[in-house]
Parts: C-alpha cells; structure tokens; sequence
C-alpha cells in the first residue's frame, strides 16, 4: 500500500493555507479594507441624526362586521379565506390608498392636498406615512405618521372617515346607479309633460269654449281627450320615476346608515401629545450601513485572495511545483570552466 496524504488532510491544509492568505492580504492592504467600513458607518450615522422625530397617531376600527368582509359580495371585493376580518380590511384600506383618487380624498380631507399638488410632497411619501395594521382578530388600527401632531391626527381621522365613507358608498352602489337611472328617466318625461300641457293649452286658445248651450264638435272632443291623454300619460311617467327615485334613496339612506353602524369606530384618533422616540430606528440604521461596509469589505478580500497567485511561503512554492516541470538555466562560473578544462587536460596527458 502506497502512502499519502489522507484527502482530509490536504482539504485542510488548502483551507488552512487559505486562510494564512486571507490573513496575509488583510494585513498588507488594511487601510482599504477598512476605509469601506468607516465611510459607510459614517453616512449611517448622519442619515441616523437627520431622522427626526415624528408624532404618531391611531384610530381604531371594529372589522367583525364589515360590510365588505365576509358573505357580501360587493363588486368583488372579499376576504380570502386565510385572512382574519381585522387584516382583510387592513388589506382593503391599504389598497384604497395605493390608488390616486382614494389617496387625494384623503389628502383634501387633511388638508396636505396642496403639498401634494404643488410638488412639496410626493404620493409615494404620503403613503409610506399612513398605514393601517390588524389588531387581533375583529380590531385594526389606522396609524399615520408627520413632522406636527396636528397633521399626524387630521390624516388618521381623513383616512378613517374617507374609508367608512367608501363603504357606504360601495355598498349602496346599486340604489345610486338606480337613482342616476331613474333620474334620466323622470327627466325625459317632464319633458314630455311640458310638451303635452302646452299642446292642450294651445289648442284651447286655438279652439276656445263654444258659447252657452254650445256643444263642440266631435273632432274637437276626439283633439282634446287625445291630448289629455298624452298629458295624462306623461305625468303618471314623471310620478312613477320620482316614486322609484324615492325608494332607492331610501334604500341609499338605509345601506349608508347599516354600514355606518356595522364599522365602528371603537377609539376614535387623537392629536399626539408628544412624539414618538426613534432611538431604535437610528440604532438599525447606523448598523445596516456598517454591516453593508462589512460585507463589501470581505467580498472585496475574498476576491482579491481568490484572485492573489503570488507565491509567499514555502508551502505555496512547493504545491506550484508539485505537477509543473521547471527548466532552469545554471550560469557558467569562472571556476567551474577552469576546473573543466584541467579536467580535460588531464584526461588527454594520460
């Protein structure tokens, strides 16, 4: 059995090389590997001072009986299956403001509307400062975030109030549609009952009254009762719409007033008295730009050591030459040539 080294051993001694190189380019080019790591600890730090502090405000929403949650099929708006009613409504405010119109709603309401139009604000930042999480398994909670309490309260009470508002309307939306429809509607027939009164009217003056004991002819009678009817029928037109228009605001007036009653308002927001600390967000940025300058800085090692093929130890020398034929030409030394030819010379004598 021919001997060796064991295939353990020679992993180890490449890792163990590895890491003499590792070490070996660390402490050669220190400085730049540090640097990364000062700059950005750095940066970190001065990101982390400029974040001030912000005042926080919070309303609080019963879901268990949202309108929108569960069995009602409202336009398609639901709760998944999985999800709790307090964090399919978080999910459902959330979504009304990633859109424009609900997210302006919000920003007139609170007053920041003009910030928002002018440039000052952008709707990324006013949607990054409002949010609204689960609290449990029937409770959520709209937050808000901003520089002066004031502002922090108006967009949870704007966000709260434009959401509920939403509901209502959404849930109602059949009795509005109807309303719109029914309205074309009895417009057209007032149209019509004009059209028809003026007719009559006209055609009397036209035809006045026989004298006393006078009797209108038949064609006349036949004009009169005509138009009468056409009258007659547009005015029953005109009653059947506004009677429609009635029971569908009665029925908006219901929707809006259940859906008022269904999502309550458990804590109502209130202006912050003081603002909330971020000692920790500072302290999780500070330590994100360091740990980001950290892992630059090793992966900047680790490439230039992978990259390295400097020969700096015996060890390194010796696994070169292990599976490489090395041809070296030996310079001729004055001696050596001296003693050569004596040698020859010799050799020849005897």
């Amino acid at each position: 059995m021919s001997g060796g080294r064991a295939p353990g051993a020679e992993q180890s001694g490449v890792s163990t090389d590895f890491s003499a190189r590792l070490v070996d380019g660390f402490f050669m080019r220190w400085l730049w590997y540090v640097l990364p790591v000062v700059v950005l600890s750095i940066i970190g730090v001065t990101i982390a001072q400029g974040k001030d502090s912000e005042f926080v405000a919070e309303g609080t929403l019963s879901a268990s009986v949202n309108p929108l949650v569960g069995q009602a099929e409202v336009r398609g708006i639901t709760i998944n299956n999985w999800e709790t009613p307090a964090s399919g409504t978080a999910r459902l405010i959330t979504e009304q403001l990633r859109t424009d119109a609900f997210l302006m709603d919000v920003a007139e309401r609170a007053g920041v509307a003009e910030l928002l139009r002018s440039g000052v604000i952008t709707p990324a930042v006013l949607r990054k400062q409002v949010w609204a999480t689960a609290s449990g398994e029937a409770f959520l909670k709209v937050n808000a975030a901003w520089d002066d309490s004031q502002t922090a309260f108006l967009l949870v009470d704007a966000t709260i109030n434009a959401y509920v508002d939403y509901v209502a309307e959404t849930v109602a939306s059949d009795s509005l549609e109807a309303i719109t429809f029914y309205g074309k509607i009895e417009q057209a027939a007032n149209v019509q009952a004009d059209a028809a009164e003026k007719a009559l009217i006209d055609y009397l003056q036209a035809h006045p009254e026989p004298p006393e004991n006078g009797v209108r002819d038949t064609a006349e009678v036949l004009t009169i009762t005509r138009l009468n009817s056409t009258l007659d029928s547009a005015l029953k037109a005109v009653d059947d719409a506004q009677g429609e228009i009635d029971r569908a605001q009665l029925n908006v007036e219901q929707a809006q007033s259940e859906a008022g009653r269904q999502l309550r308002i458990i804590d109502a927001p209130r202006v912050p008295s003081a603002p909330q600390s971020n000692t920790i967000k500072r302290l999780v940025t500070m330590f994100l730009f360091t740990l980001l300058g950290l892992l630059m800085s090793f992966a900047a090692l680790m490439a230039t050591t992978v990259l390295d093929r400097s020969i700096r130890s015996r060890t390194q020398l010796a696994k070169a030459l292990q599976s490489t034929n090395v041809t070296a030409s030996i310079p001729e030394l004055r001696s050596l040539a001296r003693a050569s030819r004596n040698s020859a010379s010799s050799k020849k004598a005897a």
